[in-house]
């Protein structure tokens, strides 16, 4: 095992660790914000409860850092707390643990690989196939002969004194795939006493994250307030229709309350922003297109994880809660300079932003 430079395989694989992030901290959850769960699609808290029935996800404890070991529910054991979610908020020696069962649909030789900034030990049917610590880069184990069918998996992941943020995806690879995310439809387990409220729980604490309610309410102070974009940065970049637009009707699949604004209320307000922030950017020189340039382009998109947040189509997209607006509706309404710099350094127009640089 080693250390491998995480760009070689490129940081954007992570993006699908977003979409299936489920947060652990569930304080505010239990406050009242679990009624939520009856609008969850999710197909945790949407299965059937069949007590023979395997259901899908692993069974999650987390240890340490909140008055009591707190179970859940999650689709797959990832997360990065970088990105000002939630799942491992608390401090050095935090531990999670995450069971159930793996499915095996390529049987033969597979090397396990993690996205890892802490500690790991990965076990499959009681044998450990990755273990190690690492500060952000690719821990690669050596390969496992497996054979088709599942599984017990056993995941354990701790925080580490001096390795910031809390960041975990696990990959694997065999003989006839390469390397790629472990997907949520390996994983499954069975239910136990309670394990229909651990679901309903595990959907609550999604959706209080994924509209990041604890930016305006408080769990246990695990972590500062969750801060949207700096207007003084994205609004040059936006023009005065499309600010007016979203202070009426919202901006599609965001997190921002819909106050109902009128149109001149808008208005107003955009000229307020526009006296503070100064006037929008001016048009950029239209870029030179060279041939090849839109198949690689759509190579990039197809091939970095970009569509597993993002649709192409506006009339494609689906309600994800950690799922990213329409790529054609969002390149329509932004300067080519805030694109560039969003793909570049996006920390620089929101330092909250969950898209993976």
């Amino acid at each position: 095992m080693g250390g491998v430079d995480e760009a070689k395989i490129g940081s954007s694989i992570m993006v699908r660790a977003y979409r299936d992030q489920l947060s652990i901290g569930w304080l505010v959850v239990r406050a009242g914000l679990a009624w939520l769960t009856v609008f969850a699609d999710l197909s945790i808290a949407g299965q059937d409860l069949d007590p023979e029935a395997a259901r899908s996800g692993l069974r999650t404890v987390v240890y340490g850092g909140m008055p009591q070991a707190v179970p859940g529910v999650a689709e797959r054991p990832v997360f990065w707390a970088g990105a000002g979610l939630s799942e491992v908020r608390g401090g050095v020696g935090q531990r999670v643990e995450y069971s159930g069962s793996l499915l095996v649909r390529n049987p033969g030789r597979i090397r396990f690989s993690a996205k890892l900034a802490g500690r790991l030990e990965l076990l499959v049917d009681g044998r450990s196939v990755l273990s190690g610590q690492s500060s952000g880069l690719l821990l690669a184990g050596d390969p496992v002969e497996l054979s088709g069918g599942d599984h017990e998996v056993l995941v354990r992941y701790w925080r580490v004194e001096g390795v910031e943020p809390g960041q975990l995806a696990i990959f694997w690879s065999g003989d006839d795939f390469t390397l790629e995310p472990l997907p949520a439809d390996v994983f499954s387990h069975y239910p136990q006493s309670g394990d229909a409220d651990l679901s309903e729980l595990s959907a609550g604490r999604t959706i209080s994250d994924a509209l990041r309610c604890s930016a305006c309410h408080e769990g246990w102070g695990e972590s500062d307030p969750l801060r949207a974009p700096d207007l003084g940065t994205a609004l040059p970049h936006l023009s005065d229709e499309e600010i007016v637009r979203r202070l009426m009707s919202g901006a599609g699949n965001h997190s921002m309350p819909h106050f109902g604004m009128t149109r001149e209320q808008s208005e107003s307000a955009t000229a307020w922003l526009r006296s503070v922030t100064g006037p929008a950017a001016g048009a950029l020189p239209a870029t030179v297109v060279k041939k090849g340039d839109r198949e690689a382009g759509e190579r990039l998109l197809l091939t970095l994880g970009c569509v597993a947040c993002h649709q192409v189509s506006a009339d494609e997209v689906e309600r994800q809660w950690y799922g990213g607006p329409a790529l054609i509706r969002g390149a329509s309404s932004r300067s080519r300079g805030w694109l560039e710099q969003w793909l570049q350094s996006p920390e620089k127009l929101n330092v909250s932003h969950r898209m993976l640089n």
